[in-house]
């Protein structure tokens, strides 16, 4: 991903990602009267590394979803179309950008804001763009979702698999019900993995049909000690 704009831009951009009413559903029905991945906002952004906007766009998606209370929940996902144009395959890559802060998320790097804590969902553009070039489209869903419940592993795996919903029902990502997605996490980003396609074949029968397969590192694990 080339830069595209001076730095003088990251300032800007930053303090106007600060407060965007993108991430707030304002619709007059409720949630509940949704279905999960139901796409209640779209737009495109440019893709920013470190607030520094590049030529490749996303499309972002708030969705409908399921929180860790089983209550009904909005959240946001970013769609990269490769440079193939190819809509048979896409990779839902899970962030392992832990955080107990909501601006942290990477729907908010990617529009531009810069935190701290989003400095890995910066960083991680290099790997994305790998996937990329050898012609993956990229689901990019903010896992830990709205008020950045981390570890929250069902929520985890619920923003996931409704972003992929979602992408499938956005007519603007180019992705349709036939499209073949793979899962990929590392760290945090392996939590969500890992509880999507645990629960994939029963809270989302539909996208577990062309779940082709799932990669997960640095994961988490208990040591019994005696």
């Amino acid at each position: 991903m080339a830069l595209a704009t001076a730095p003088s831009a990251w300032a800007a951009t930053a303090s106007s990602t600060a407060s965007d009413s993108f991430y707030t559903y304002d619709g007059s029905a409720p949630l509940s009267a949704f279905a999960p991945g139901t796409v209640l906002k779209t737009r495109t952004v440019r893709y920013h590394i470190v607030g520094i906007a590049t030529p490749v766009t996303a499309i972002q998606l708030l969705y409908r979803t399921t929180d860790a209370q089983g209550r009904p929940a909005a959240n946001v996902t970013s769609v990269v179309r490769s440079s193939t144009g190819d809509s048979t395959k896409a990779v839902s890559y899970q962030s392992f950008y832990d955080s107990l802060n909501p601006q942290d998320g990477p729907s908010r790097a990617i529009a531009g804001k810069v935190t701290l804590g989003g400095t890995l969902a910066n960083f991680e553009s290099a790997a994305l763009s790998a996937l990329l070039l050898q012609g993956d489209n990229l689901v990019i869903p903010d896992t830990e979702g709205q008020s950045a419940d981390f570890a929250a592993g069902p929520e985890y795996g619920f923003n996931t698999l409704d972003s992929i919903r979602a992408a499938i029902n956005s007519p603007s990502t180019g992705l349709n019900g036939a499209t073949k997605f793979g899962l990929l996490g590392y760290s945090g980003g392996s939590i969500a993995t890992d509880w999507a396609a645990a629960l994939a074949p029963t809270y989302a029968p539909d996208v577990n049909e062309n779940l082709v397969g799932f990669a997960e590192g640095g994961l988490l694990v208990a040591r019994r000690t005696t």
